[in-house]
């Protein structure tokens, strides 16, 4: 049998093909290959990590009197806040470590960028480590924040059963509005070692929103944070101060100061948070924009099931005006959260909040919420 030149043109073009397609796909696994080596590599001398949280859920809200209204939506960072994040180490001999964090926050509901649209706007820092404390530069949350690896209010000993989440039952609808959570851009921070128990750390940042400003540092709204944890047995206790410039000549600057302690009775936590704002809005509302002081107070409890924990809290604020009015406000809650695994969890939580006679007809602060949602650590 003969084959024609047309013929033979075609049979070298299949094999020239296949043997084409069997090349790329060994140079295609031996690049994933290499690029697996590097990255081994890369981790086993900088210890590099990533992680994050992906929360979402589904919040009601149902306004108290003649004029309120229901509203159902989908919100993201119920129990936890949406993020993404790198961070790793690296050792330097001698005690010492360099160490880096990079964290982005998002609406897992949208898929938004949050923190006014910062790539990494919930941390971004690099520094080192030694047996005198960490010292790191970067956009950093204070002490008191409740935000970020140096925050002395959040985390595992919290000093709010619904941390900063859960809609309306997280502590920051009522408690320390100005420093919930406040991250300052261009800081510098400093945290000790546990000393028998005892933490301190500090915070300065030069401008607290975008870059310096030229005019001197008073022209800039700059930020102290200090804070002081004291951590033994079943006991956690802090303190923190917040101070922020206000760069606009003759207006005050604008202090908080929060006292929390957690205590650990195994059957059950009891928590407890009292502080005191000056020169801070009280909330959001126009009509408010001239409160000057307040005071806050929480308390709540968290007792442990076979497979979660039952929360409960009351929190309370009052406010007062330059003009001499005065303004209040309270929310009881109760939630639960369902541990389906170490990383996943099913949340849920019901508030009743509740304005004083001032404020009897604010639809901002007179409501029903309830809600449920899920979170996945990773």
């Amino acid at each position: 049998m003969f084959i024609k030149s047309a013929d033979r043109s075609n049979v070298n073009s299949v094999r020239f093909s296949s043997a084409l397609r069997k090349t790329l796909r060994i140079s295609s696994v031996g690049l994933l290959v290499g690029m697996a080596l590097i990255a081994g590599k890369a981790e086993a001398q900088s210890n590099v990590q990533i992680y994050g949280v992906v929360d979402n859920a589904i919040q009601t809200t149902w306004g108290k009197g003649p004029s309120g209204q229901t509203r159902t939506e989908m919100t993201s960072g119920y129990f936890a806040a949406s993020r993404l994040g790198f961070k790793g180490t690296e050792d330097l001999g001698d005690g010492m470590k360099a160490f880096y964090q990079l964290e982005m926050g998002f609406g897992s509901d949208t898929g938004a960028l949050q923190q006014g649209g910062r790539l990494f706007g919930r941390t971004s820092q690099v520094g080192i480590n030694t047996s005198l404390g960490s010292l790191a530069f970067g956009r950093l949350g204070t002490p008191g924040s409740g935000t970020g690896p140096y925050n002395m209010t959040n985390g595992p000993k919290a000093i709010d059963p619904f941390y900063l989440g859960y809609g309306a039952a997280g502590w920051a609808n009522t408690s320390n509005v100005m420093a919930l959570p406040l991250r300052g851009d261009n800081s510098i921070m400093y945290r000790s070692p546990n000393m028998k128990g005892l933490t301190f750390a500090g915070l300065y940042s030069f401008q607290r929103d975008g870059a310096e400003l030229p005019g001197g540092n008073s022209a800039n709204a700059s930020v102290i944070g200090l804070g002081l944890s004291y951590d033994h047995g079943p006991l956690f206790a802090m303190v923190s101060y917040d101070h922020i410039n206000n760069p606009i000549t003759g207006k005050p600057a604008q202090t908080a100061l929060q006292i929390g302690a957690v205590y650990d009775f195994k059957v059950m936590k009891l928590h407890f948070l009292a502080g005191k704002e000056r020169g801070e809005f009280l909330f959001s509302t126009a009509v408010e924009q001239a409160v000057s002081d307040a005071t806050f107070a929480d308390v709540g409890m968290t007792i442990p099931t076979t497979s979660g924990r039952i929360m409960l809290s009351l929190q309370s604020r009052n406010a007062s005006q330059s003009q001499g009015a005065a303004y209040g406000r309270r929310i009881a809650s109760v939630g639960y959260t369902y541990d389906l695994s170490k990383r996943t969890a099913l949340n849920m939580a019901f508030s009743d909040s509740m304005a004083n006679k001032s404020m009897s007809g604010n639809k901002d602060f007179n409501f029903l919420q309830a809600g449920f949602g899920i979170s996945h650590f990773f």
